[in-house]
């Protein structure tokens, strides 16, 4: 408090009610409030805090870019595979069913 300036000096050191306004006034004799000053105050992130909330956003959006690539790429890729691999008269071809022997085969590993 200064008398000869008719001013104060307000330092807030911590928040209780979290960000948001706040506001400095005086109570007169009639409990009436005047108010004299508002501001409103926010947290402030470090460093850290600010380069991973956008560094979130940039792993989100490099993820859903290499799924889309990934989905066009497999996509013009099997048009192709199937576009090279078929054949018209191979197509309806009915084959047996393999039949396997009971007998069991020998197998070396060297």
């Amino acid at each position: 408090v200064q008398p000869e300036r008719l001013s104060f000096t307000v330092s807030v050191t911590h928040l209780p009610e979290g960000p948001g306004v706040y506001w400095c006034g005086v109570l007169q004799p009639n409990n009436t409030i005047i108010k004299l000053r508002e501001q409103t105050f926010s947290t402030s992130l470090s460093p850290l805090e600010m380069a991973w909330r956008i560094g979130r956003w940039l792993i989100f959006l490099l993820l859903l870019l290499s799924v889309i690539v990934t989905c066009l790429y497999s996509h013009c890729n099997s048009g192709k595979e199937k576009a090279e691999s078929w054949d018209p008269d191979d197509g309806f071809r009915m084959t047996p069913p393999q039949k396997h022997s009971s007998r069991r085969q020998r197998v070396d590993m060297y």
